[in-house]
């Protein structure tokens, strides 16, 4: 908390404004919700054995890499700007969740399946995870 209270107004919205720039680029990256356009129409167009390799391998060390790098490397700013990354993940899981039932090919459900597996991951890191009084 050093950065965001040793800092101007004008400091922490420029951050503000950087971390949803990142968050953005992040979300474009995966292909989480809403900007997943680009996954399923790329999911529809591989052969099974090469999503199996992209989900398992890929996909899976990039994400481990991105949470990796937002608690450990961002943390203090990951959990000072919390607000705007449940505020990108519940945005997300609204839209895929309304576009979710209307998925009829088995590679689109996977594809859609994985974008919400890794917003719920998003939402879990941005809650807060302290209760006062609860232990």
């Amino acid at each position: 908390m050093y950065m965001v209270n040793s800092s101007t107004p004008r400091d922490i919205y420029a951050l503000g404004l950087t971390w949803c720039i990142f968050l953005f680029c992040i979300f474009l990256k995966c292909g989480l919700a809403p900007l997943y356009v680009w996954k399923p129409t790329f999911f529809k167009g591989i052969p099974i054995y090469t999503l199996f390799f992209y989900v398992t391998f890929f996909y899976f060390v990039l994400f481990i890499f991105l949470v990796h790098l937002l608690t450990v490397c961002f943390g203090e700013i990951f959990y000072y700007f919390s607000s705007l990354t449940i505020l990108f993940t519940v945005l997300g899981l609204v839209v895929l969740l309304t576009i979710l039932c209307e998925s009829f090919y088995l590679k689109v459900f996977l594809a859609m399946s994985s974008i919400l597996n890794s917003l719920l991951v998003m939402l879990a890191l941005a809650v807060p995870h302290t209760v006062d009084g609860l232990f």
